[in-house]
């Protein structure tokens, strides 16, 4: 199953999948590959039931059995389309309903003692951090799209292209914090006299471009010095959803800022307001 599953990650990455789908989708076949032994076309219906409530009683949450089956039906999808496997064992599966929780942000003093932690350090990656974290935390990118920009991309330093989730590419606008905090890393860029295209290129002698894993890492040390809870990249992008909600009131701005193709996906900043709202209102 292993050498099926290579290829069909390979197969995913040629599609414009994310190196975190990729990662998500290569352990969660792995937990199958790991469950049985059998060959792939003696696998059975009832052998993916067996499989999902083995998840259960080991304590996963909806959520994570939720992508463990979406990646299995997937798999298993590709293997009939390329002629590997007679029918999808999985095909009668169903995503089980959750309540989705609000998803975790800073708040705006959070945000700020973030940014200004790094603004006020002496460290020499300290406008670097600032700039990769403002993208995500004032313009919504993932960690993963970050990564990925060059410098080429910036557009009169007010907009820049991004290539997306699904190999898409778009246009973002960058307003004025973000194009203060990008001006000041780009006069450093300048005099590291590298030839990377990488907007972000690490500062070793082979100014390598910084990887997703990299960057999360960078921010676990600025929360620590900043004295806040540790985040993941992502939940800067929710901090920038939330307060972009919180400001225009629009969900139709926010999903097209995140760019969601389903307006289900962004309803989830409605519900933190909503939460914020009634927090407001206890307090009067």
């Amino acid at each position: 199953m292993k050498n099926q599953i290579d290829k069909y990650l390979e197969h995913l990455k040629a599609a414009g999948r994310s190196g975190h789908t990729l990662r998500a989708y290569a352990h969660d076949l792995g937990k199958l590959s790991a469950f049985t032994d059998a060959q792939l076309e003696q696998i059975t219906p009832p052998d993916v039931d067996r499989f999902l409530c083995d998840l259960r009683e080991r304590g996963l949450s909806t959520q994570s059995i939720n992508r463990t089956t979406t990646a299995m039906k997937g798999f298993f999808a590709w293997l009939v389309e390329t002629d590997q496997l007679g029918q999808n064992p999985a095909r009668l599966v169903k995503l089980k309903g959750g309540k989705n929780k609000p998803p975790v942000f800073l708040s705006p003093e959070q945000k700020a003692g973030l940014f200004k932690a790094i603004q006020d350090s002496r460290d020499n990656k300290a406008s670097r951090d600032l700039a990769m974290f403002a993208f995500m935390g004032c313009v919504g990118l993932r960690v993963s799209e970050v990564a990925s920009l060059n410098l080429e991309d910036l557009i009169e330093e007010k907009y820049i292209r991004v290539r997306t989730k699904g190999g898409k590419v778009e246009q973002k606008f960058l307003g004025k914090q973000m194009r203060k905090i990008l001006s000041a890393w780009l006069k450093e860029r300048k005099r590291m006299e590298t030839s990377s295209p990488a907007l972000f290129p690490g500062q070793n002698e082979e100014h390598k471009r910084l990887s997703a894993e990299w960057i999360r890492i960078r921010l676990r040390h600025w929360c620590k010095k900043a004295g806040i809870p540790e985040i993941s990249p992502h939940k800067l992008r929710h901090t920038f959803a939330t307060e972009l909600l919180g400001k225009s009131g629009n969900l139709g701005l926010v999903k097209r800022a995140l760019g969601h193709v389903r307006i289900e996906t962004t309803l989830v900043y409605a519900h933190v307001t909503d939460q914020q709202l009634r927090q407001a209102m206890e307090g009067m």
